[in-house]
């Protein structure tokens, strides 16, 4: 999966533990808002677990004591090379490392490896199974900006071998959750000749929520080692199929067509598609020639 940092350098850094009570509730990318006793019964506890590491790796500041309590278990990509941090509320230097989930390549969050041995420390880009517990959150002035990144303690991670062999390469990606269907693409200009690739697919929703589809999120272009940026954004591009829906959430049982654009590097090669899982586990490739 492509990898994205944003954060940089942390420089002074400072340790906040939870405080306050948080006014807001975190909901799956896309899914329109539910109370908490219907997000708890609809969703899987592995899926709410990646919805509140997401939702809370943007807005630590608003965890509070019941916010991701208890041993976490979860998969990550590791984002960085270990660091070696320093805190004014703690002695010493603390081993970190910016990991990040599969749902959320722009936001990292930081693992405290100082209950780990150091031979076991993994290396970047490893994708890994953590064991842990969220402190509270780390923060920092970046660039007059402050930068707050979620603080996890880790108490044992696995290096993951993940599966590249026998992956299906198919128009259709069924999950529980969901079934996408890729009908046709087509080539398209933006008004300043930049090429596009229009996706057109069909999303059912087979949740107990309204939802959008999973495919900005779980699904990467890419073409020629470049991975592809993605829009849904058609206010400059003319011809695209005006039944199809570009954000507008599907009710649950529900089948809609979507599109997707995807900004081009070139129009000679192939895109390649691959959709992975909150588990980093590529569950489809499909070829996708420019046409």
């Amino acid at each position: 999966m492509k990898k994205k940092w944003l954060i940089g350098l942390m420089l002074t850094l400072s340790v906040a533990t939870f405080s306050g009570c948080s006014t807001g509730k975190p909901q799956e990318e896309g899914s329109t808002k539910t109370s908490e006793k219907t997000s708890e019964v609809s969703r899987s506890e592995k899926e709410q677990l990646y919805i509140d590491l997401s939702y809370y790796g943007k807005n630590p500041d608003i965890m509070n004591s019941t916010s991701l309590n208890g041993t976490l278990d979860f998969v990550a990509r590791v984002g960085g090379e270990v660091e070696k941090l320093t805190f004014d509320e703690k002695p010493g230097e603390q081993p970190y490392v910016p990991v990040l989930l599969a749902r959320d390549l722009d936001t990292p969050l930081y693992l405290n490896l100082s209950k780990l041995k150091e031979e076991s420390y993994p290396a970047v880009g490893d994708v890994i199974e953590i064991k842990g517990e969220v402190l509270g959150y780390i923060y920092s002035t970046y660039e007059n900006e402050r930068i707050n990144v979620l603080d996890i303690e880790a108490k044992e991670i696995k290096t993951l071998v993940m599966e590249t062999e026998n992956i299906p390469a198919s128009d259709t990606i069924e999950t529980e959750n969901y079934k996408v269907v890729i009908k046709e693409t087509e080539l398209l200009y933006d008004s300043f000749e930049n090429p596009k690739l229009v996706v057109y697919y069909t999303y059912k929703n087979k949740t107990e929520l309204s939802s959008l589809p999973p495919v900005s999120t779980f699904f990467d272009f890419i073409q020629k080692d470049v991975w592809l940026e993605t829009s849904i954004m058609s206010s400059m591009i003319d011809g695209i199929d005006g039944n199809a829906l570009s954000s507008d959430s599907t009710e649950p049982g529900d089948e809609m067509l979507y599109f997707i654009i995807v900004s081009l590097e070139n129009i000679d090669d192939p895109v390649s598609l691959e959709v992975y899982t909150d588990e980093y586990q590529c569950i489809n490739t499909l070829e996708m020639p420019i046409s």
